[in-house]
């Protein structure tokens, strides 16, 4: 069928031919045979065809191979340092103490001396200088664990080098809770959303996807429990804890983008349904920060226990009311 086509356009072409006016001149010898070069020429690509494709898929099979070889290396060599991890955190765990106790024991003979030759002398001098050895002979078994003294007095507070962390009131806290996606939002202009991966991975994922499409400032508050909230089910219950804080109303999931306006659409999409507040105390007691304060100040607690029922309903139906806007 080629063949054909080309010997078609080259016989058209050849009409009113004169060697000169237009088209390529062999010195009045009729040129080389353009529709045979272009043959042959059709012929290699329709040839080589198969060959590269046959090549490009080797080539294809081989990657695949590799990155799947590459993969399970890497996913035995990550099971292999997740077993030494927690092999090394049961020891530190079972031993962790047990040199510090060790390096404690002398101090601790030393003290009982001082308190013996209390009962036996008074020379109060005497007594000083030992104490002031005893005082001595600890920091320098501190500094031998690795704990040395910092200068801080008079100097401005640098939270990093003091290791500062955050404590909460063991009375309970007074004043609302803030609610930072709405000082947010009440800007116009800032993507916000809130989200808890634990309860709905999809809305986290798509909060995601949109702040970081966003054309301007992007906010995403996500609930993150850590080591000071006190889980009593342990750190590796997040997930199930972050389920529990949606589901009873203590975290609501939503997202306000701005460039639904110029759609003519609500900003704001509220992703969390109803909280059902008969799960709070279960939530809440599931957590030291929570229960401590039940069992120090069990009538402060019931007190605030219903104030936070009352905040809780009230939130989400300013999230609804804002959710059914036009």
């Amino acid at each position: 069928m080629k063949k054909e086509e080309i010997y078609n356009e080259a016989v058209s072409g050849d009409e009113g031919f004169v060697p000169g006016e237009g088209y390529p001149s062999c010195d009045g010898e009729p040129c080389a045979n353009v529709s045979d070069a272009a043959d042959d020429a059709t012929d290699t690509m329709t040839d080589d065809e198969p060959a590269a494709e046959d090549d490009a898929a080797k080539a294809l099979e081989e990657a695949v191979a590799h990155w799947q070889d590459k993969f399970v290396r890497l996913q035995a060599e990550f099971d292999n340092y997740r077993k030494r991890t927690l092999k090394e955190k049961m020891e530190l765990v079972q031993t962790g103490g047990r040199d510090v106790l060790l390096a404690m024991l002398p101090v601790r003979d030393d003290v009982q001396r001082a308190v013996d030759a209390m009962q036996k002398s008074d020379d109060l001098e005497a007594l000083r200088a030992g104490v002031t050895l005893i005082s001595q002979k600890f920091t320098e078994a501190l500094r031998q664990k690795g704990v040395t003294e910092i200068e801080v007095l008079d100097r401005e507070f640098d939270a990093d080098l003091s290791e500062a962390v955050a404590k909460f009131a063991a009375g309970g806290k007074e004043v609302k809770k803030k609610d930072l996606g709405a000082i947010a939002m009440s800007y116009g202009y800032i993507y916000v959303a809130q989200v808890a991966m634990g309860y709905d991975q999809a809305q986290t994922l798509k909060a995601i996807r949109e702040a970081e499409s966003y054309p301007g400032p992007a906010i995403v508050i996500a609930y993150c429990p850590c080591l000071e909230h006190g889980i009593k089910a342990g750190m590796s219950c997040t997930q199930e804890e972050m389920k529990k804080a949606v589901e009873c109303g203590y975290w609501h999931l939503y997202r306000y983008d701005p460039r639904r306006i110029a759609e003519g659409k609500n900003p704001f999409q509220l992703d969390s349904p109803e909280p059902d507040t008969d799960k709070l105390m279960d939530y809440l007691m599931g957590e030291n920060r929570f229960a401590s304060l039940k069992n120090n100040f069990p009538e402060r607690a019931e007190e605030l226990y219903q104030q936070e029922i009352a905040e809780l309903k009230a939130r989400y139906a300013r999230y609804r009311k804002m959710a059914d806007e036009q």
